[in-house]
């Protein structure tokens, strides 16, 4: 995925998000993987599985550059790393989510790259 797209993604994330952090709002690192019935986040470092959830305007870029970086890749289900504030919502008890560690609430995204840092290596 080129530089340019993700500035341009980061650009439409950003435009208009507060910059208040809820006192229950966590500030988390890892990988997003979208596809078909899959949202979910994996922190760096854990092993731990959980499921996204937030408003379409903020999630929607991740599921654009999930959806191009599978198209170019020739593979589904590729992990983005982000960082993001977000809110633990506990373990859901029905539906895709129930098979995950918990729910967390995407409130905002910080950054967005196809590629992980050093630290944080998408197969942990």
């Amino acid at each position: 995925m080129s530089r340019k797209l993700l500035v341009v993604a980061m650009a439409v994330i950003t435009s208009g998000c507060a910059t208040t952090i809820a006192s229950d709002t966590a500030q988390l690192r890892g990988h997003y993987t979208w596809g078909h019935e899959v949202r979910t986040f994996r922190p760096c470092g854990s092993s731990q599985s959980f499921w996204v959830v937030g408003d379409a305007a903020l999630i929607q870029p991740l599921q654009d550059i999930s959806a191009s970086l599978a198209e170019s890749r020739g593979k589904p289900y590729p992990p983005i790393y982000v960082e993001v504030s977000a809110i633990a919502q506990g373990k859901a008890r029905d539906g895709f989510a129930a098979g995950h560690d918990g729910v967390y609430r995407f409130t905002s995204i910080q950054g967005i790259n196809s590629q992980s840092p050093a630290d944080c290596p998408a197969d942990d």
